[in-house]
């Protein structure tokens, strides 16, 4: 993504877009690594657009063979939100939340024998997911709250 957008010239577009507190932001898997601050397995070749104060590692649960889907209960901050069908395709984590004041741990998973997140809001304007929310059939829950949370407000 990264690439893509530095050799077409809307980097700096979208580097501004994400970082105006008036736009809200959704970010899945490849867009958590895409909006994070810091990536623990970095890429010479991945530049980050540095708004999400957090700490990602990229694959966390693996390769694309590892891939999975699994049912999260949500109902914490989704009322009604439980048995959701969550799809993670070398899914990326979050590992450490920088700046704990702005950014807020929605639901976490244990990795390695480790909890790490992997649903988070920054300052109300950011959603990120490592999962992704669109391959859940037409169980359209998780998008209805992001509707209701972050665009109708």
């Amino acid at each position: 993504m990264s690439l893509i957008a530095q050799r077409t010239g809307l980097y700096p577009c979208l580097y501004e877009f994400v970082h105006n507190p008036e736009k809200v932001v959704w970010g899945t898997c490849a867009g958590l690594i895409f909006l994070s601050a810091q990536l623990e397995n970095e890429s010479a070749l991945v530049k980050t657009l540095g708004v999400l104060k957090v700490d990602v590692r990229r694959n966390a649960f693996g390769r694309q063979a590892q891939s999975f889907t699994q049912k999260c209960d949500f109902s914490n901050f989704i009322p009604g939100c439980d048995n959701f069908p969550a799809t993670f395709i070398r899914a990326p984590v979050i590992e450490r939340i920088l700046d704990p004041i702005a950014v807020k741990s929605l639901y976490e998973l244990p990795v390695n024998g480790k909890d790490v997140v992997v649903a988070a809001t920054q300052n109300h304007n950011i959603l990120v997911t490592s999962f992704h929310p669109e391959l859940a059939d037409s169980d359209t829950r998780f998008h209805d709250w992001f509707i209701r949370q972050f665009v109708s407000n």
